[in-house]
């Protein structure tokens, strides 16, 4: 999980990274999805892209999961969803 703050004193974002995602969502309402495999340098976010609308679900899941959680269970994993062509 990344992220910044403090929440309170204006804009902030907070996000996850895996060895092929990147994923944020910012305080603005702005969402970034990177296929990192594909776009190593983060020049185009594919949240849009409807071919990776499961891989968004699962990674926004993932991140409301770990913004309350505590403990060994934030550890836990699981595959995240390839994009659909």
């Amino acid at each position: 999980m990344i992220e910044t703050g403090p929440k309170q004193s204006g804009r902030w974002y907070a996000g996850l990274r895996t060895p092929r995602w990147k994923y944020v969502e910012h305080s603005t309402g702005e969402r970034e999805l990177y296929d990192l495999q594909q776009d190593p340098y983060e020049l185009a976010s594919v949240h849009n892209d409807p071919g990776y609308a499961v891989t968004r679900q699962a990674l926004a899941g993932r991140l409301a999961t770990l913004r309350t959680c505590a403990g060994d269970v934030c550890r836990q994993w699981t595959p995240v969803p390839a994009p659909k062509p």
